[in-house]
């Protein structure tokens, strides 16, 4: 699964995203509940309330305790999400929130269908929504899903590139990030809300 603002930079081979039969993923959680606090304080957003109901299914359906550690601290993961996975699964006992990589995102056709069958009253509600709403669910549903039952091999690859583009300044310095960099496999380059009109006719131009 990827969105349409994303970019294959380099040649990729299939163990990138599948591996031993497995979707390669990562569990990198956080202590930081987006509740009212967090909402109050950084504004409220339709995408954080759909995350936090896929996480309120989740964490209603599936245990992270019964996590294996090979899961929740892997040698590629940082030492911090280390710390955080270890807290989430023997002090909480539950999962606040779940960091995501803005690249594609591989996924088993069986996952679709179990998560399908479990959540298909939440799943048709929400498609019936013409434009995202605060009672939303998001494909990482199915995401969640591989997690918290361990169907993914575990590995967390740091090999995506990301920038806002609000200016001429910042469409060079993209350009000179990625060319030549052998290290990033994808990109996205998104227009940015505070670009002026000079400046994206420049950009387009």
């Amino acid at each position: 699964y990827l969105n349409d603002d994303m970019i294959f930079y380099n040649p990729i081979k299939k163990d990138r995203f599948f591996k031993d039969g497995k979707p390669v993923d990562f569990i990198s959680t956080s202590l930081v509940k987006r509740g009212r606090l967090f909402q109050f304080l950084k504004g409220k957003k339709i995408w954080i309330d759909s995350l936090n109901n896929n996480l309120n299914l989740i964490n209603s359906s599936k245990d992270i305790k019964q996590l294996e550690n090979e899961f929740l601290s892997d040698s590629s993961y940082s030492l911090t999400d280390k710390i955080n996975n270890f807290i989430s699964k023997n002090i909480l006992g539950k999962v606040f929130w779940i960091g995501h990589w803005h690249h594609p995102q591989p996924y088993l056709k069986s996952t679709l269908i179990e998560v399908h069958e479990k959540f298909s009253a939440q799943m048709a509600s929400s498609s019936s929504n013409r434009f995202r709403k605060s009672d939303d669910y998001t494909h990482y549903l199915f995401r969640y899903w591989h997690l918290m039952s361990g169907a993914f091999y575990p590995k967390k690859c740091n090999d995506d590139y990301i920038k806002n583009i609000c200016g001429v300044e910042d469409a060079k310095q993209a350009v000179k990030d990625l060319t030549g960099n052998r290290k990033v496999n994808f990109f996205c380059l998104n227009d940015d809300e505070n670009m002026d009109s000079q400046d994206e006719f420049t950009v387009l131009n």
